[in-house]
């Protein structure tokens, strides 16, 4: 009995909710005009300025790599043996430093785009650790 009470009371709630789901009234001739206008001034204008910015980034992306290029190298050829691949070496501080705008640039990018936020998350500490830090004092 308890649970026909529920069903019903669910049925009842359902039918409530679907009677604010009707369509709304059309809309009026100036109403639309008036998003035809937004519409068109969007697309003249900030299309173009959300293609020039996504360009600008792209550029400023592109700066940072060669700037990090230039305050060192990664790779390296050992004299001994020139006919071996290169080599790669880590990141200078420096260099690591200036490819951390990069970062920044790219969430930039994401915003041109349309992207609002990616929340970053780092990794968790397995629970071994967890129970290691615990009792610890």
């Amino acid at each position: 009995a308890n649970a026909k009470q529920n069903l019903t009371l669910l049925e009842e709630s359902f039918c409530t909710a679907a009677v604010g789901l009707e369509e709304e009234a059309p809309k009026s001739g100036l109403r639309r005009c008036w998003q035809g206008l937004k519409f068109v001034v969007a697309a003249v204008f900030l299309v173009p300025f959300r293609i020039f910015m996504i360009f600008l980034t792209l550029l400023a992306i592109w700066c940072v790599c060669k700037l990090s290029d230039c305050c060192g190298c990664c790779c390296s050829r050992d004299s001994k043996s020139s006919n071996d691949a290169p080599r790669m070496r880590p990141h200078r501080p420096v260099q690591r430093a200036l490819l951390r705008v990069n970062g920044l640039l790219v969430r930039c990018m994401l915003f041109w785009l349309g992207v609002l936020w990616i929340h970053e998350r780092g990794p968790r500490p397995s629970s071994s650790k967890k129970q290691q830090q615990q009792r610890a004092p």
